[in-house]
């Protein structure tokens, strides 16, 4: 489970990279959206399986991750009925069956974030757990993370500066031991 790039992402980005002009594209958005609450469930199921057989999340990760679902899904401006009012050139007969579907997938994400909380926290692990099995990590570590902060040349873009990642290197390396 990871906070920015995890199922629940790929779900809503589906909608993101979707057209949103005309009868066709609202059609296939209202279709797309009564898929929603089944694979929250799926994805549920899964985390809860995970964590169940050894590999549980990370806290941290499963608090941001409700967050996340609690914000997209907040009763005032959730993120699918906004899509809906995004949507163009939509008939009059279309738009019940986009609000309800709008309605059901928002339902869907705040009870994933409720399910995240309630369930799968209590199983959740702490970050760095492992540091009891390897006690020599905190020793290497300074040399690593030195490693790890040197820009590589592979990792330059078009432009002549670093990617993305090599910054968040740079700032996991601020990080204190």
């Amino acid at each position: 489970m990871a906070v920015r790039i995890s199922e629940k992402g790929y779900v809503r980005e589906v909608f993101d990279l979707m057209p949103a002009e005309g009868e066709e594209a609202a059609a296939a958005v209202a279709t797309r959206m009564t898929a929603v609450p089944e694979a929250h469930r799926q994805f549920s199921q899964t985390l809860l399986g995970a964590a169940r057989n050894g590999r549980p999340p990370a806290r941290l990760q499963v608090e941001e991750v409700a967050k996340q679902c609690a914000a997209w899904a907040a009763p005032a401006d959730s993120f699918y009925s906004g899509l809906v009012k995004r949507l163009t050139g939509v008939p009059d007969s279309l738009r019940g069956e986009l609000d309800a579907a709008a309605r059901e997938a928002t339902s869907a994400t705040a009870a994933l974030g409720d399910f995240l909380l309630r369930e799968l926290l209590p199983l959740a692990v702490m970050p760095l757990a492992s540091r009891t099995f390897t006690p020599r990590l905190s020793a290497s570590a300074p040399w690593a993370w030195t490693r790890c902060a040197r820009p590589c040349p592979a990792a330059r873009d078009g432009y002549g500066s670093f990617s993305r990642r090599s910054s968040s290197v740079r700032t996991a390396a601020a990080i204190p031991a």
